[in-house]
């Protein structure tokens, strides 16, 4: 009788061991296959959408967004997020019919990186945002190579999925679908030093060898949103002064996005060369790396893009509000004083 006991558990751990596995997956799997129910249930109608990659899920509290501008507003963004994801994701918002303005985050670094190698764990997110199964599928199907990246995609699969239900068990699945992805960040102090000041200036380059098939990723996007009348905003957040004292270079991704944007009559907004930046924002607390906003800087400028989304929306034109050029802007960084100012102004 002993012995048949012993034997017994082997099966009965092995049993339950199994059926936790599968209920994980279950659990998991509602996550990537079942809609945002919220996001798409007719209850809550939102009528801006923002899309985009970490600049905008760091960066843009919808919360604070939707009190500027009284508009219903959600995140539909993730780190990472590639060209392909945003389309789709804005095929996916736009479906909902109520959706009528959509913001796309544009940063330079995007234009010049290769889309048909994209991280396995950027695609999982995307694919959980997508209203329709078929679409989910579809997705997966085009853009994870299960053959080369099994291991790393179940890897993946799981670490979302964990993330995922922590955030709903402690916030609420209603929290998850509009907020989950606002993820705000500590500041950091990213000031230079004084000493730093002159041999930093242009001291980098920035990537210019943009790849026409991104830009078209861009173009397609906004053919999108003007075939379905949604008003679509590009916009390419703020870096730290820092960060645009530094880089050379930046005009020419300026002039690649106004190519796009004025053929096609789109609006298009760079908050580096917002005059009013300095004063709205600090790289000593805005920011918590050179490149992304901190939690503070995040409502800095929720509130800033919020009111110009509102003052915009009647076609009001607020090209007074910013410089022409990173040339033209520089000379009036924080950093711009004697030597540095007069090399900056040449």
């Amino acid at each position: 009788m002993h012995n048949f006991k012993e034997k017994l558990k082997d099966p009965v751990r092995a049993g339950l061991a199994f059926i936790s596995f599968l209920l994980c997956i279950v659990l998991f799997l509602y996550i990537l296959l079942i809609p945002y129910n919220q996001m798409y249930s007719n209850k809550n109608q939102y009528q801006i959408v923002f899309i985009g990659a970490s600049l905008t899920s760091w960066g843009v509290n919808p919360a604070t967004v939707q009190a500027v501008t009284g508009d219903k507003t959600c995140l539909l963004s993730s780190d990472g997020c590639p060209l392909y994801g945003r389309y789709a994701l804005i095929k996916s918002a736009i479906e909902q019919e109520s959706v009528e303005t959509v913001v796309l985050d544009i940063s330079y670094d995007i234009l010049s990186q290769d889309m048909n190698y994209w991280q396995v764990a950027y695609q999982f997110p995307v694919i959980a945002k997508l209203n329709k199964l078929s679409d989910k599928l579809d997705y997966f199907r085009a853009h994870v190579n299960l053959a080369e990246d099994f291991d790393l995609a179940f890897t993946e699969f799981f670490r979302f999925g964990y993330e995922a239900w922590e955030y709903i068990l402690q916030n609420g699945y209603e929290a998850y679908v509009t907020s989950f992805e606002f993820d705000p960040h500590g500041a950091d102090d990213m000031r230079l030093d004084a000493s730093e000041i002159e041999s930093s200036y242009n001291s980098e380059c920035i990537d210019t060898a943009f790849l026409e098939q991104n830009l078209n990723y861009i173009r397609d996007m906004i053919q999108l949103c003007q075939d379905n009348d949604v008003r679509i905003v590009l916009v390419t957040p703020p870096f730290t002064e820092t960060h645009v004292w530094k880089m050379d270079g930046l005009d020419i991704f300026r002039d690649a996005m106004l190519e796009i944007t004025e053929s096609m009559g789109c609006e298009y907004y760079d908050f580096n060369l917002y005059k009013a930046r300095s004063e709205v924002f600090d790289d000593g607390s805005s920011f918590c790396n050179e490149n992304h906003l901190s939690d503070i800087g995040a409502e800095q400028y929720s509130v800033e893009l919020g009111s110009l989304i509102k003052i915009t929306e009647d076609g009001t034109d607020v090209s007074d509000w910013f410089y022409a050029t990173y040339a033209a802007a520089k000379p009036h960084s924080c950093y711009a004083s004697g030597e540095a100012a007069d090399e900056a102004a040449q």
